[in-house]
């Protein structure tokens, strides 16, 4: 009898792996039970965003130089570059949050002529971070005084991601037992959690603002959204 049981549960357990039942240990007991056909559950997305008004940025600049000669182009660039790092130092940005994003140096062609040489090209993109959106336009004015060419974007952000992010996943999660108590009929306390899946988090970071000397406002600089989409299973009495 003890050898039929215990083949009746290993029977049991490889059925409900295929079929995808689900089984819990009883409070009292070491014997296990399955969620059959009987025990209902539903399965609903629970979606929630919040707005927050950013409070850093990073902003990405360019130097451009053109030489006769690629290393003397290259080499102006260069120390050109080495000038918007302390002048950015000096703004009080921390060297380590300033990147070179990408580097390159390439002839220049005039193509009016059959194809003539006219010179090389070297161009230096840098990022760097703003802890402070007051502290924009001084930074800004500092790398175009001594070198950049161009301001590509200024990309506002917010420091306090992570814990806008876990109130939001809150906030979602409640969105999720409420869809569930309405299509369900139940009241909400009376729902018990079965499953949990986080499905993507979004934030809408980039909000890129082209920089034009004199024009940058932070009172216009619009919201960082950051949502969160959860797919709960409640079981259902």
């Amino acid at each position: 009898m003890k050898k039929i049981f215990i083949l009746s549960l290993t029977l049991l357990l490889m059925i409900s792996t295929v079929l995808g039942i689900t089984f819990a240990a009883t409070p009292n007991s070491q014997s296990a039970y399955a969620k059959a056909d009987d025990v209902s559950s539903i399965c609903v997305i629970g979606e929630a965003c919040q707005e927050v008004s950013p409070d850093r940025a990073t902003i990405t600049a360019c130097i451009e130089t053109m030489s006769q000669d690629i290393t003397k182009a290259k080499d102006e660039n260069m120390q050109l570059f080495n000038d918007c790092v302390n002048a950015l130092i000096d703004c009080g940005i921390q060297k380590d949050s300033i990147i070179t994003e990408c580097f390159s140096a390439y002839p220049s062609y005039d193509y009016s002529n059959c194809r003539t040489l006219t010179g090389y090209y070297a161009t230096t993109t840098f990022s760097f971070k703003v802890n402070s959106l007051e502290n924009i336009k001084p930074c800004i004015d500092a790398v175009t005084t001594h070198g950049a060419t161009s301001i590509r974007n200024i990309n506002y952000e917010i420091s306090n991601q992570e814990e806008v992010y876990s109130q939001t996943l809150l906030t979602c999660l409640e969105n999720a037992k409420q869809k569930a108590s309405q299509l369900s009929g139940q009241e909400i306390d009376s729902l018990q959690l079965l499953s949990i899946n986080e499905e993507y988090v979004y934030t809408s970071s980039s909000l890129y603002r082209n920089y034009n000397d004199g024009m940058i406002d932070n009172d216009m600089v619009g919201k960082v959204t950051i949502c969160a989409r959860l797919k709960v299973e409640f079981a259902l009495n």
